[in-house]
């Protein structure tokens, strides 16, 4: 640790096509002075301490699911090299493309309106799936409820 950090960890959540231009610049510079990290890499530090790569890691982390990190995001990471981390919310993926709206305005989700013709705003098992692999995918959350402080189930 006396070499700085390890690992630097960067938060996504939507990744819109009218930002490309700034998500390849970013990922560019991440890849110029970092390493990609896998779940192996991460798993070895966080058991033995050490870093094993030259250069510190990235974990570009992309909450909730949404297709645009696949449509955008996954093809910027893959020319720059970088390995995404896609944490998705399982039941917004199970969701018909039709219910997709309603079931982010009920939760604390956010979509673009009119981003897709199909409305479909969360990404498909089939996406899922190819991103497992090249990329590391996981569970954030089933449904992405809020839950309030003084919510009882949170206090007992």
């Amino acid at each position: 640790m006396t070499r700085g950090p390890s690992l630097a960890v960067v938060n996504y959540h939507l990744t819109p096509a009218t930002r490309a231009d700034i998500y390849d610049r970013e990922f560019a510079a991440l890849a110029a002075r970092y390493a990609p990290v896998r779940q192996d890499d991460l798993a070895n530090y966080l058991s033995t301490g050490r870093w094993q790569m030259d250069r510190p890691g990235v974990i570009p982390v992309f909450y909730n699911g949404y297709r645009n990190n696949y449509d955008v995001a996954r093809p910027l990471l893959e020319k720059h090299g970088l390995v995404g981390w896609f944490m998705a919310v399982t039941a917004y993926s199970s969701c018909p493309a039709a219910d997709q709206t309603a079931f982010a305005a009920s939760r604390t989700l956010t979509t673009i309106p009119g981003e897709y013709a199909d409305g479909r705003s969360a990404l498909s098992w089939d996406e899922l799936r190819a991103l497992d692999g090249p990329h590391v995918v996981a569970s954030h959350t089933r449904n992405h409820t809020r839950v309030g402080m003084d919510d009882p189930a949170v206090v007992e």
